[in-house]
């Protein structure tokens, strides 16, 4: 039972991030203050899947963004909702990606 509130709690964290990034997309108003609050929710995210130990799977999926938000845009030049979508998403699980490293190098479990 414990087990799998763990992959609750850090799956709908990953999932909130990734509803928070569209939500702020849609909005679409660029502000110094939504960025910090986007990278203080990945923080959060991370500081979540660091404690509930779903390092490895996180790490993947917050790279996967990444990656693609950094070449999509060739591909998306017609669609600017999904670029500032990709945008946000990339803001958002930057530091979940860095803490998830940082427990991997750092912490041998």
């Amino acid at each position: 039972m414990h087990k799998k509130l763990n992959l609750n709690i850090g799956s709908y964290a990953f999932l909130f991030g990734i509803v928070f990034a569209i939500v702020l997309a849609v909005i679409d108003r660029p502000s110094t203050i939504l960025a910090w609050i986007m990278i203080t929710v990945g923080l959060i995210i991370g500081i979540l899947m660091w404690m509930y130990h779903e390092t490895i799977p996180t790490l993947i999926a917050s790279v996967a963004f990444i990656v693609l938000a950094q070449f999509a845009p060739n591909a998306l030049i017609e669609a600017n909702m999904m670029l500032n979508i990709l945008y946000k998403m990339t803001i958002v699980f930057t530091p979940v990606a860095l803490l998830s490293a940082i427990k991997l190098v750092i912490v041998k479990k």
